[in-house]
């Protein structure tokens, strides 16, 4: 039964869970999540269809980015599968160049990271954490190695005694472009369209992030990525 159900559905969307699930324990084993013993628990998103899992990264390489030894692990789910790839590439989609889930740090040092000494946010830190994300772990992946195009306005502060929270205005590059030649990438994402027309053409869209205060050397930060404001506005409210 489990057999015909899996192939009752998209080849490409069961490949890339196959592929997903163990990439996603090797990951997690590899990070510091189980020696710290933190949980999280990421708040849906359910008025758009994502990928039906949440994955795992551990960014070994954030610390070379930023000079400072913080480690960064990376959840994060996309569009769903619409035949042969991710919403993520389809420009016409509600999820298009869309993500949500969390970002957890833990800070190896004696210097400030995302907070500072009179525990005021340090913004630098949570732009930082966005453009390696989406540069070096989405578009640079995809084949894209041109300067990217990522700025980022807050247009809403609110706080609390247990967490900030900020909706953004983002110009980034989006992720339409054309199949040249294969990637680990598309095993994940599907495979791009042959012939697209301006690829990683820049978009608008929006962000919202939730920074708990809680954690003195770990930080947890959850966000989503997507185009309609009001979805991000009201996703977690």
């Amino acid at each position: 039964m489990i057999l015909i159900s899996l192939l009752l559905l998209n080849v490409y969307l069961v490949r890339s869970i196959l592929v997903m699930v163990p990439y996603n324990i090797i990951n997690l084993k590899d990070s510091f999540m189980d020696e710290e013993n933190i949980k999280i628990e990421i708040p849906q998103e359910e008025n758009l269809d994502w990928y039906p899992i949440m994955n795992t990264f551990n960014a070994k390489y954030f610390s070379n980015f930023i000079k400072k030894d913080v480690d960064l692990v990376v959840y994060y789910t996309f569009g769903d599968f619409n035949n042969k790839h991710s919403d993520i590439f389809r420009k016409s989609s509600p999820t298009y160049s869309s993500f949500y889930g969390a970002y957890v740090t833990k800070n190896n040092t004696q210097e400030n990271f995302i907070f500072n000494d009179s525990d005021d946010l340090i913004l630098e830190d949570v732009v930082d954490i966005l453009i390696y994300d989406y540069k070096h772990l989405v578009l640079n992946q995809m084949g894209f190695n041109e300067e990217a195009d990522i700025d980022f306005k807050i247009i809403q502060q609110n706080e609390s005694d247990a967490r900030i929270t900020l909706t953004s205005e983002i110009y980034m590059n989006g992720l339409a472009h054309s199949y040249k030649k294969f990637n680990n990438n598309y095993l994940q994402y599907g495979t791009p369209d042959k012939y697209v027309d301006k690829e990683f053409n820049s978009i608008k869209t929006y962000g919202k992030f939730i920074i708990e205060k809680d954690k003195k050397d770990i930080n947890i930060i959850y966000y989503i990525i997507n185009q309609d404001l009001d979805i991000v506005k009201g996703w977690d409210s």
